[in-house]
């Protein structure tokens, strides 16, 4: 993984003097105005650009000041992890002059740095999903083949058909019945006349698990070629 950017950033809040006027003496926070969110700035941000400008707002009124320095990590936790891009953010702050972004920090590299932590995300939101458990045909298929081959990949496509199979008849007693006739029937082991021999994929097919049941597979031999004789 790619080294992580410099995560700290610089603000100053614009017209800090008109928050600040509202903090009593010796007391670590100010009153916010009535009229705060009646500001057309104000409500053009989205609910999550205000809490953000209220953590920054927060934030000066701690340390008394208006300039103040943060990681992106404290701002994100405030307002909610991964539902911010913190560069972003601060951008469209600063294009309403609600705030300036000091030029002497990185604070572009977080964008670079939001792109690398979102590709980490996918990556192990991705790696953590659970695989889709097989279904019972598959299990049961590789439990009661026989000499026939071990079904080994469960894809995307085995596993739609597999479910539809099991939709249609949810009994494991019938497959393993299904599933052992298919084992026993030399047909479906090679003799007839291609070789061919059954598979996973064969009893998902729509019509095997009632033609086997017919017991069209029990006895069914292979067709000789007519002797051609040449006079």
């Amino acid at each position: 993984m790619a080294k992580k950017s410099i995560e700290n950033f610089t603000v100053t809040i614009l017209g800090w003097e008109k928050h600040n006027s509202g903090k009593k003496r010796g007391h670590p926070y100010f009153l916010l105005s009535c009229r705060f969110f009646d500001d057309s700035k104000i409500r053009s941000l989205t609910a999550i650009e205000v809490n953000a400008y209220l953590w920054l707002l927060g934030r000066c009124a701690d340390e008394t000041r208006a300039c103040i320095s943060a990681t992106h990590q404290q701002l994100r936790s405030a307002v909610g992890p991964y539902s911010l891009r913190v560069a972003s953010t601060l951008n469209r702050l600063e294009e309403l002059q609600l705030l300036r972004i000091e030029k002497n920090h990185a604070v572009n590299n977080i964008i670079e740095d939001n792109r690398i932590e979102e590709k980490v995300i996918k990556r192990v939101a991705k790696k953590e999903s659970p695989p889709h458990p097989p279904s019972p045909l598959f299990e049961l298929w590789n439990k009661h083949r026989g000499n026939l081959s071990e079904a080994v990949e469960y894809t995307k496509d085995r596993k739609a058909k597999s479910e539809a199979r099991w939709r249609e008849c949810p009994d494991e007693a019938v497959w393993i019945k299904v599933i052992q006739s298919i084992a026993t029937s030399p047909f479906c082991n090679g003799d007839n006349d291609r070789g061919w021999k059954a598979n996973f994929d064969f009893i998902l097919k729509k019509v095997t698990r009632t033609r086997v049941l017919e017991g069209q597979y029990a006895n069914f031999k292979k067709i000789s070629q007519p002797k051609i004789f040449s006079m």
